[in-house]
């Protein structure tokens, strides 16, 4: 009957405000006050959030993400209200929730949650693809060649905990992305790599010659005769020389 009552009252264009304290803002939703009307009339900002609106009717009128997750909407309700990945991650939802409304770990990185709080929820790729320290995802076992599958840069690695022997064989990082993240000549033409993932790293003749190569393993990776005379090699060494079919 009160609900009744009510909507004739609303469908006079009665004054929101002189309901107050006898209607409460559940039966005011019901009959099609909005939440600006509420506001103006003095309810209160709980009882409005308790109402039944939906996330969206709540923030067109002001409402703040932290007040919406206190009163139990989810993550996947303000993110499809359109609230900010700031707004959504800082108002106090667990990781899970966070996770559930699709937000990317990069997300929670970038609002300051520990990798540490990422663990079991996300994947290590997924953890991979925030780009925390180094340092970071060594301390929770995150293996190298997850990094690597999630283009985590080499340059992050440098001075790391994880070893350069590691970054190679575990992670499979190439001569090429080491040269150019940042490691030494030193390190890379002394970690075995062959002639043609040096070339591939644009390294010279010259400088493979100076590391120990021999024109054998340059014409295999396809230095030409000019690269190889270049480095100091004899041309009646390159005469000579027969490619290897293997």
């Amino acid at each position: 009957r009160g609900g009744f009552d009510l909507q004739i009252l609303k469908d006079a264009s009665y004054n929101p405000s002189l309901m107050l304290g006898y209607y409460d803002a559940s039966l005011m939703y019901l009959v099609g006050y909005t939440v600006n009307e509420l506001l103006d009339a003095s309810f209160s900002r709980i009882s409005i959030l308790f109402a039944g609106y939906n996330a969206r009717q709540l923030k067109i009128s002001g409402f703040k993400a932290n007040e919406l997750c206190f009163a139990k909407y989810s993550a996947i309700m303000l993110k499809d209200a359109s609230y900010s990945i700031s707004d959504v991650v800082t108002a106090g939802y667990y990781v899970q929730e966070l996770y559930d409304a699709s937000y990317q770990a990069i997300d929670l990185k970038n609002n300051n949650f520990k990798i540490t709080s990422l663990i079991n929820i996300y994947s290590q790729l997924e953890i991979a693809t925030a780009q925390y320290p180094a340092n970071e995802c060594y301390d929770i076992y995150l293996p190298l060649d997850i990094l690597h599958n999630a283009n985590y840069p080499a340059s992050y690695l440098i001075d790391s905990s994880y070893s350069f022997n590691d970054i190679i064989n575990k992670g499979n990082y190439t001569a090429k992305e080491l040269k150019y993240g940042g490691f030494s000549t030193d390190q890379i033409l002394t970690a075995g790599f062959r002639a043609y993932q040096l070339k591939d790293a644009s390294y010279s003749g010259y400088i493979l010659q100076q590391y120990g190569y021999t024109i054998n393993n340059l014409k295999d990776a396809s230095y030409s005769n000019y690269d190889i005379l270049t480095a100091g090699y004899l041309a009646s060494n390159i005469k000579t020389y027969t490619k290897k079919t293997y």
